[in-house]
């Protein structure tokens, strides 16, 4: 039987206050099941997307180098770095677009503060990189390499300097 107080004659609500309750729970729930649609499903973090990037490898005599940075120069003197990944591994992102100067810098050779793959793993030896001094100087270096929109590969080949 219907509640006299709730009718709309006695100037009650059309809304019982119970199924409103559980209306608007409804209603929250498929709101937040709505939102989480809309935000696709994805199995982890998304990564952001760099417009532009240039990406590579650094080698010193064909053999890569295992640390140091890689920094791109604009005629502005406007830079861009990246560390030197274990694999020789590098990746600039948003670079200055147009000719570049590219610079390397390698300094002492860091000390692993830990083992590889942890406990019992196999300790990372680095050694001294000694790489051409004119490779550490933007106003000397002569590596170049032209920007253009878009995401690119470009290897870095060094040559030591012979006696």
């Amino acid at each position: 039987m219907e509640d006299p107080g709730s009718s709309i004659e006695n100037g009650g609500s059309i809304l019982n206050p119970r199924s409103s309750i559980l209306d608007l729970r409804s209603a929250l729930a498929a709101m937040l099941a709505a939102v989480w649609l809309a935000g696709g499903c994805s199995s982890g973090p998304s990564k952001p997307q760099t417009a532009n990037s240039v990406s590579g490898t650094v080698f010193l005599n064909g053999k890569p180098i295992n640390y140091g940075t890689v920094a791109f120069y604009n005629a502005n003197g406007l830079q861009r770095k990246s560390i030197i990944l274990i694999d020789g591994s590098y990746s600039v992102h948003n670079p200055p677009l147009g000719e570049v100067k590219i610079v390397i810098e390698t300094g002492p050779a860091p000390v692993p503060a830990a083992a590889a793959g942890g406990a019992g793993g196999e300790q990372i030896k680095f050694e001294k990189i000694d790489i051409p001094a004119h490779y550490s100087d933007p106003e000397k270096t002569d590596l170049r390499y032209t920007v253009t929109p878009g995401q690119h590969r470009f290897d870095i080949n060094l040559k030591a300097d012979r006696p």
